[in-house]
């Protein structure tokens, strides 16, 4: 995969000292304009080593290798600009090899996994694989969690993609079975009685997000599901501590969104449980699904998920979409494109950068990101199943 070259080590007083972003970004500009002038001797001594560019200091030119550089400069200079170069290469290596890492741990999952559910639920397997693969505890302890998870849903019935979500959630919280099951398994009970399509998902939701409770607020669940129409929607307003307030964020976000109506009511949910609609959110969002509408079906949804984990501007989201999904392919993760975008975006769950922005970190792996990657975004890249 084609990316940034890797960074001369720097010694304090060497050549790429104090070379900042911005000064070789609009050098390679203008020489991919062809306006010929002789190159700082700092960039041709930090930049020709790594075969970005060519030819003499007097008469430069620019590789395939400098072209990426351009571009990755380009895509960030408004946060780079003024940093040194050999940190921000140093960053965005040290990003991409964290994605290799959790496609390989993905793999691992997918592989470890794969024997335990039913054979007709594998393909969503990857994206729980690919959840599991941002969480920091060992690989063992995950695949350990996630299969006592599934034998707690296996023996409720149902449909086998609402007992895999289930079996996600339960083991991302980290719950001990003792204080779940009991009031777990009436709440299931009750959510069928009243019509729930999606009971064991619906149920582990609405019992463990925020913390887990023994008294699950099914009635707001009811009482949301009249307003939103849907099992997950509802039960994402229905865990706020005013159903209200939380019912008018939801209108407001669904009104200020762009998309289909069933991407931006998922998407006013996903939204609405922290969130106050403004003017410059839905700018934002706006922005970035139209960069990744090529992508993804919702991508108002996709790109909720993607600012609200990095404060980065709209191309840059899409940029870190586009590698992280290029690694998914890399891995051979899943068989279509649709299924690679979704994959990408669950893996960019597991970066962290330190840019010295305390926003630009941000960790967002709880369990509604879990529940829009897999039941609204995934669930749309396959084929429906026969009835």
């Amino acid at each position: 995969m084609a990316g940034f070259p890797t960074p001369p080590r720097v010694e304090p007083g060497g050549p790429s000292s104090g070379l900042t972003c911005g000064r070789v970004r609009e050098y390679l500009a203008s020489v991919a304009r062809g306006q010929v002038t002789p190159v700082e001797p700092t960039i041709w001594e930090s930049l020709a080593p790594h075969n970005a560019l060519i030819g003499t200091p007097e008469r430069p030119e620019l590789t395939a290798v400098g072209q990426q550089v351009l571009r990755e400069l380009e895509v960030r200079a408004y946060r780079t600009d003024s940093r040194p170069l050999d940190a921000v290469a140093a960053e965005i290596g040290a990003a991409v090899a964290s994605l290799a890492q959790i496609a390989d741990n993905a793999e691992y999952f997918v592989a470890e996994l794969g024997p335990v559910p039913p054979v007709e639920v594998l393909p969503y397997l990857r994206v729980v694989a690919a959840s599991l693969a941002c969480r920091p505890e060992s690989p063992e302890d995950l695949v350990e969690s996630f299969k006592n998870a599934w034998g707690s849903m296996e023996v409720l019935g149902g449909a086998d993609t609402d007992r895999l979500l289930a079996a996600e959630l339960f083991s991302a919280s980290g719950a001990s079975q003792e204080a779940f099951y009991a009031p777990f398994t009436r709440a299931v009970d009750r959510l069928r009685a009243g019509g729930c399509r999606t009971p064991l998902a619906t149920a582990t939701f609405l019992q463990l997000h925020p913390q887990i409770t023994r008294s699950p607020p099914l009635e707001g669940w009811v009482a949301a599901r009249k307003k939103v129409g849907a099992d997950e929607e509802a039960a994402m307003l229905a865990t706020c501590p005013d159903l209200s307030d939380a019912l008018r964020r939801w209108e407001g976000w669904r009104a200020v969104l762009e998309g289909s109506d069933l991407d931006r009511r998922r998407s006013a949910a996903y939204l609405a449980l922290d969130n106050e609609p403004s003017a410059e959110s839905a700018e934002r969002i706006r922005a970035t699904a139209a960069l990744l509408a090529p992508s993804f079906d919702s991508p108002t949804l996709a790109a909720a998920l993607a600012t609200r984990h990095l404060d980065f501007d709209p191309a840059e989201l899409h940029d870190w979409v586009a590698k992280a999904t290029q690694v998914a392919a890399s891995r051979q993760l899943a068989p279509s494109r649709a299924e690679l975008g979704v994959i990408g975006l669950a893996m960019l769950r597991g970066l962290r950068f330190d840019t010295g922005v305390a926003s630009q970190g941000r960790i967002e792996i709880g369990l509604p990101a879990h529940v829009a990657l897999h039941a609204w975004l995934y669930r749309g890249t396959r084929p429906p199943r026969p009835a």
